[in-house]
């Protein structure tokens, strides 16, 4: 019934992205603080949840909203508790967890847990005494384990330690040092709540210096360092499919910022040694990833001056990366965070903050992930190939058009059609190619009769037309209105 519930949800969602929108006002400078911690999460019914610190009384205190598919409206904030740094969590049954870092002189992580965001349980110490607690990171596991991590800080500023608690059916079942090294800045945790094993993927970054990812498969009791390098502002997630061999999609992506320069990187998980690339052009900071579809690509968000911008990459190893929108706000632009669960391929929910005279406005938006399919003209035109398709939406047919450069007689541009679940339903071969003496590039031609590979009819809907070419790669949106 969710999967149902979710498959209408989001035809509707694609058709009807939501523009910028302020959905509060803070008194606190870092309400939205954490590009790695969650403040806004999706249940399975496309209900939007978002968490923030504020400043009432003198009290420094964690607000929430919710914004209710149903009525297509966000409730007035709300108070949830005394606190700070609130990340947020769901698991599969949509139970919402938090943790957070408590206003004590020596401030401990909590965790509390609701099943409407009204009605609270009671919060559960999880760290522990004689540290200073401070950046928790939370995700839930195949297991309905919820894993999270944070610093602790002892009384010489250098002296931390990375710290796991583990906790299901809110009882906290362990908590323990994974590491103790000096001048630990920043971590965070991958997403893999949909997905069928509980291998634990992390970040770590030392003091404005040098970032670490690694790997657990044991709930940290051993841990595997994937990768180093100096940089800032890292985050990490992974997918669900396992490579078999060159050219399938990789498990891991890492991005971070070198130099204010952002990079991409590719596990070495499962066989594959770590692949790294810059994003020529994409320059920034206080940066944060969503999750992968297997197929399709990611989007993550990043800081560049005075502008927020939402990229998607279709991974390292095609070099190729998109900004879908770019914001610049009525005030300076500050921690922006971005939606995790449950996994969307069509549009990514993400909240920044913006200066104002009252205080600090906390702003949403939803943005497509893929453009639609363009009737005449791609922009994408000059990179390498460009793709455009007509009719759009279509009910019997449509021709897809791919010009690339620098074809040999036996190549020609994969196309696959992929649904809103990123599986696969089709794969095309061309029907026409014709040489452009004019400019060197080639044009093909495709026919898609929303026809699956296996000679079913495909359901009406939204599809993904996924074309792949010399390490080169572009989606578009199409609508089959059968």
């Amino acid at each position: 019934m969710k999967k149902l519930l979710l498959l209408s949800t989001l035809f509707w969602i694609s058709i009807f992205a939501f523009p910028q929108t302020q959905i509060a006002t803070s008194n606190h400078s870092v309400a939205t603080y954490g590009h790695n911690q969650r403040k806004i999460v999706r249940d399975w019914q496309e209900n939007i949840y978002v968490v923030y610190t504020d400043v009432v009384e003198d009290d420094i205190v964690i607000m929430g909203l919710r914004y209710d598919q149903a009525s297509e409206a966000w409730s007035t904030p709300q108070f949830i508790i005394s606190g700070n740094a609130p990340t947020l969590a769901i698991d599969q049954d949509d139970k919402i967890m938090m943790v957070y870092k408590t206003n004590d002189p020596e401030p401990k992580i909590n965790y509390i847990s609701t099943l409407d965001f009204t009605n609270w349980e009671d919060p559960i110490i999880i760290s522990f005494n004689d540290y200073e607690a401070d950046m928790p990171v939370a995700d839930v596991d195949s297991t309905g384990i919820l894993n999270v991590l944070w610093i602790d800080h002892g009384n010489d500023p250098s002296d931390t330690r990375l710290c796991y608690a583990g906790i299901i059916e809110d009882t906290l079942i362990e908590n323990k040092v994974v590491l103790n090294k000096e001048n630990i800045w920043d971590i965070s945790i991958a997403n893999h709540l949909q997905y069928g094993n509980n291998s634990l993927f992390f970040a770590i970054e030392y003091w404005l210096d040098t970032v670490e990812f690694y790997h657990s498969s044991d709930h940290l009791e051993s841990i595997e360092m994937l990768y180093s390098n100096t940089a800032l502002f890292p985050c990490i997630t992974y997918n669900s499919v396992y490579p078999t061999g060159w050219g399938e999609e990789h498990a891991v992506r890492f991005l971070m910022a070198k130099n204010n320069v952002l990079y991409e990187v590719e596990s070495g998980v499962f066989g594959f040694e770590p692949i790294e690339h810059y994003l020529y052009g994409y320059q920034g900071s206080f940066v944060c990833i969503d999750n992968i579809a297997p197929p399709l690509g990611y989007s993550f968000l990043f800081l560049n001056n005075d502008k927020l911008k939402h990229g998607f990459s279709y991974g390292s190893m095609w070099n190729w990366t998109t900004v879908m929108s770019s914001i610049t706000g009525e005030g300076e632009i500050s921690n922006p965070n971005i939606a995790y669960k449950h996994f969307n391929p069509l549009v990514v929910d993400f909240i920044w903050m913006e200066n104002s005279n009252d205080g600090y406005n906390i702003m949403y938006m939803r943005d497509d992930k893929y453009q639609p399919m363009p009737g005449i003209n791609d922009e994408e035109a000059g990179k390498g190939f460009s793709l455009t398709g007509k009719p759009n939406p279509f009910s019997q047919s449509i021709i897809l058009k791919v010009i690339a450069e620098g074809v040999n007689n036996n190549q020609s541009p994969h196309i696959e059609i992929f649904n809103i679940q990123s599986h696969q339903v089709a794969k095309l071969d061309p029907y026409q190619k014709d040489f452009l003496n004019s400019t060197g590039e080639t044009r093909f031609l495709y026919l898609w009769d929303g026809t699956t590979s296996t000679g079913m009819s495909a359901s009406p809907g939204i599809y993904l037309v996924r074309c792949s070419y010399n390490h080169k790669r572009v989606v578009r949106k199409i609508v089959f209105e059968p």
